[in-house]
């Protein structure tokens, strides 16, 4: 009973981990929509939608895989791997012109995506108060 409890809680774990990824892409996405339509920008279009699927299709991937009650390790990788490539390019685009948005923010969000896959990768046990 005690190691089907611990599995219920890790499954908790990965469901709010490819909810919040798919979250993340359509964010990712939804930016480069906005580049496109307030300043024109084909690239971010091209870029945020291709980044923002990208995204998805790993919150997709974990979320099979999780549910087929395989490892989603690699899904975890992916992720970690787009949000730090966004965070390193937001960050430099952001040093190089001042603008918090989008800029800054996408960096910002990028960043704390990247750090939250990390944990993730990591193996600890995000510890949650009980209420």
């Amino acid at each position: 009973a005690a190691a089907a409890r611990g599995r219920a809680r890790g499954a908790a774990m990965d469901v709010e981990e490819w909810m919040l990824t798919a979250f993340y892409g359509a964010v990712v996405a939804s930016g480069g929509w906005l580049g496109y339509t307030s300043a024109g920008s084909k690239m971010s279009l091209i870029m945020g939608g291709a980044a923002g699927g990208i995204l998805v299709l790993l919150a997709l991937g974990k979320y099979l895989a999780t549910r087929a009650g395989k490892s989603s390790r690699v899904y975890t990788m992916g992720s970690f791997a787009v949000a730090a490539v966004l965070a390193v390019v937001m960050g430099i685009r952001f040093a190089k012109t001042q603008q918090m948005v989008p800029a800054g923010a996408f960096a910002g969000v990028s960043l704390l995506s990247a750090a939250f896959y990390l944990l993730i990768l990591s193996g600890r046990k995000v510890k949650r108060k009980r209420r």
